[in-house]
């Protein structure tokens, strides 16, 4: 039995300028971005959705500010909503930002990948999650030869937190990492590694089916890491983003993946609707 839940849009929270983000606009904005957060909880569990993927700037992230400087400010709010997570049993997930990660040979960038993901650790910290609240961070872009990127990522990931690594998971992408090279990353470090399902059919390697990457993408996930967890969308880079999903397509990606029982994403621009529509096509199955 497949689980869904949906990307929350960013661009339904403030996001103030970070060359100007004092502390004080810092908790300002992410006292109402909780609050818009804790909003859209309450609609997903009107609809029984309990995945859900909540912004790297939920609370504004500058490399500027300290954690210091809004987690004890915003403990209130964080305590609240991470009550009502629990008590519908939610699943909460966060996304580093693509242009940054551990494999950086630029130390400015790796500072920024390291800083990114300690400020999603600290955002799920806050909301009193566990290590099934995961952060998924992309590998990263290969410079010259792929077995060195792979080295770097896995000699940074040890600058983590123990909070922070025990959150961290890999996924396939579309231009630089297969699902099979991003594995053998995953492997190395102990870690899960996300299905990302768009990114497989640009990035084939194999003539292995989706549910068969899935089956063996499960067997990175232990059960203190939650339901293995899978990544839609129907986003083709450089093209415009669309604002739903397709239901021809979805129903063939759902064909391709009944009777396993993982956690599926869907990102696309109309959030939660997007979720409903696919629960509808599942049910004319």
């Amino acid at each position: 039995m497949i689980r869904l839940g949906y990307v929350y849009p960013a661009g339904k929270l403030l996001k103030p300028p970070k060359r100007k983000l004092t502390d004080e606009k810092l908790i300002e904005s992410g006292r109402e971005n909780l609050l818009r957060i804790a909003d859209a909880l309450e609609w997903n569990a009107k609809h029984e959705i309990r995945l859900f993927r909540i912004p790297l700037d939920s609370i504004p992230f500058s490399p500027k500010n300290t954690l210091k400087s809004w987690k004890k400010k915003l403990d209130v709010e964080g305590e609240v909503i991470g009550k009502f997570i629990r008590k519908n049993r939610m699943r909460i997930f966060m996304h580093t930002s693509p242009q940054y990660y551990l494999s950086a040979q630029d130390p400015a960038n790796l500072k920024q990948s390291i800083a990114e993901i300690e400020h999603c650790s600290a955002t799920l910290d806050l909301l009193g999650l566990g290590a099934s609240a995961k952060i998924i961070t992309n590998i990263g872009r290969i410079p010259k030869r792929r077995k060195n990127t792979a080295r770097r990522f896995i000699s940074n990931f040890s600058k983590l937190s123990s909070h922070a690594q025990e959150r961290i998971v890999v996924e396939n992408d579309d231009l630089h990492w297969s699902f099979y090279d991003a594995f053998g990353v995953a492997g190395k470090l102990h870690i899960p590694i996300v299905f990302n399902y768009p990114a497989f059919l640009k990035n084939k390697f194999t003539d292995l089916s989706p549910q068969d990457i899935i089956n063996v993408a499960a067997i990175s996930w232990e059960k203190d890491d939650g339901r293995q967890k899978v990544h839609y969308s129907e986003n083709v880079r450089g093209q415009k983003k669309k604002c739903t999903i397709s239901k021809r397509t979805f129903r063939k990606f759902h064909e391709e993946i009944l009777g396993l029982k993982v956690d599926v994403v869907l990102h696309s621009e109309e959030g939660g609707r997007s979720v409903l529509k696919a629960q509808e096509i599942i049910n004319q199955v």
